[in-house]
């Protein structure tokens, strides 16, 4: 179970952790729960947050984190995000050239594309809307690379 909680205040932080744990069938598990806390104006306070008897660990300012394959980071920049995208979409693109060095048709190009690579691409797309503009020159960048490394075929 992934669950995020927003809130402002330790002690309302504490008492949301507290109504979730209360509300979960299942027990948390506190190993794999880390406290991230993203505010600019202020430290982040003593007091550490516990599930049960155990104690969340928090992380260090330079982490970053996966949540159901998207990565944040505590600057709430996406960088992390954009370089692991691009790095996977990369990796795949070795398909897309075997097809056009074998002189596959279009539709191989497409049956590779697809299901492959696109989606790859656009996982958590209309997230960052807002995102800086290199970040998307460099998503486009290898989306652009894809489809010139198959269309039009040698």
């Amino acid at each position: 179970m992934d669950t995020s909680i927003r809130t402002g205040e330790s002690s309302d932080l504490q008492s949301a952790l507290d109504s979730v744990q209360s509300w979960a069938v299942e027990e948390l598990n506190a190993k794999k729960t880390k406290e991230m806390w993203i505010n600019f104006t202020e430290a982040p306070p003593s007091l550490p947050l516990h599930i049960g008897d155990a104690i969340i660990e928090r992380s260090e300012r330079d982490d970053n984190f996966k949540i159901l394959g998207t990565w944040f980071q505590k600057d709430l920049k996406w960088n992390k995000h954009v370089e692991e995208t691009t790095r996977k979409a990369a990796k795949n693109l070795y398909c897309l050239r075997e097809c056009r060095r074998a002189n596959l048709p279009v539709e191989g190009g497409l049956t590779t594309y697809l299901p492959k690579i696109r989606p790859i691409l656009e996982y958590c797309s209309p997230v960052p809307g807002w995102s800086a503009t290199i970040s998307k020159g460099r998503i486009g960048t290898c989306a652009k690379e894809e489809s010139t490394n198959y269309w039009p075929p040698a």
